[in-house]
């Protein structure tokens, strides 16, 4: 057992377009003891930032319609997350 594995415990958010890649980011960072939301647009992203505070998003860059950078400045700096 990886002991890295045992003790990593975060909410992680993963944005992609791509539904088949967000759950293959999903699956490896489930595998690794965290608990992990996906989405699949940039209004969905900050609708989920809200709701959910997660401690990381992995953020899909090149969306279609909603840069990664247009995303990450709409969802701002959280209390308990740093982009």
């Amino acid at each position: 057992m990886n002991p890295v594995a045992e003790s990593a415990v975060g909410r992680v958010l993963v944005v992609d377009d791509e539904k088949a890649l967000a759950q293959i980011v999903a699956s490896y960072l489930q595998r690794a003891g965290h608990d992990v939301s996906t989405v699949h647009s940039g209004p969905e992203a900050l609708e989920a930032v809200r709701a959910q505070d997660p401690d990381v998003v992995v953020l899909d860059w090149a969306c279609p319609g909603w840069t990664g950078s247009r995303c990450a400045d709409g969802c701002g700096p959280s209390p308990s997350a740093m982009w």
